[in-house]
């Protein structure tokens, strides 16, 4: 999609890859940014959202959820997740319009993923928003232990799928013990919901895989897994038959 602005842009979506402990492509994640015409500039998209008129915002959501009806077959066909990373304004969009909202409903293996400067979500379920987006769909948090959020949505389980900023994973897989300080973390975080699952982020080089194999997370995102274009999607992840 072409967005005009001051400088016009063109929308990009690119996949991520979450592999599970036993190294199966658990999930992909949906990432979108924005890049300038002459390719010299790129816009993360929840930063080029706050310029949107609501008519461009709307039309860009309408874009997403055609592209992840487009790759629905495909990927229930793999038993893939689709982790969509949506910011603020199109989740309030979504939630507004029953079609869209249903479309996505429609589909279980799409979940919604929002990170820890989400509005309210400090709040749990004291918010009716984020009670709502949570009852709703799948909820994934993404870069927790950033800082910026309390564990009110862990204790009030409106959580699914939790993902460990990549600071925190890189600091505790520095120390001699790194199992000392991850297990009492992942208590505190399953504590309140079962089968809560925890990705640790970061994991971008063998060492950092080979460690974190004695940890106690559920899967691993990081660069040992370079995002993918959505041309080449099926082409580089379809499993051999």
């Amino acid at each position: 999609m072409k967005i005009a602005l001051d400088i016009d842009y063109e929308s990009e979506y690119l996949f991520w890859p979450i592999y599970s402990r036993d190294e199966r492509l658990l999930a992909l994640e949906m990432t979108g940014c924005f890049n300038s015409a002459d390719g010299k500039l790129t816009v993360p998209g929840d930063i080029l959202m706050s310029m949107l008129t609501t008519a461009q915002k709307l039309a860009l959501l309408d874009e997403q959820i055609d592209i992840i009806q487009r790759k629905a077959e495909w990927l229930k066909l793999h038993r893939f997740l689709l982790v969509w990373r949506i910011e603020k304004h199109c989740a309030e969009l979504l939630m507004a319009s029953i079609p869209r909202r249903n479309a996505i409903r429609a589909l279980p293996f799409v979940h919604l993923e929002i990170n820890e400067a989400f509005p309210h979500l400090g709040e749990g379920k004291g918010n009716r928003g984020i009670t709502e987006l949570s009852n709703m769909f799948p909820l994934w948090l993404d870069n927790f232990g950033s800082g910026k959020v309390n564990l009110k949505a862990f204790h009030d389980g409106l959580l699914s799928y939790v993902k460990i900023d990549p600071k925190l994973v890189w600091d505790i897989l520095s120390r001699p013990a790194p199992d000392l300080i991850m297990d009492p973390l992942l208590n505190v975080m399953k504590s309140h919901q079962q089968g809560l699952g925890v990705i640790a982020k970061g994991i971008d080089t063998p060492e950092h895989l080979k460690k974190v194999h004695h940890l106690k997370v559920d899967a691993v995102q990081g660069k040992l897994w370079p995002a993918i274009p959505l041309h080449a999607l099926e082409q580089e992840l379809t499993p051999a038959a």
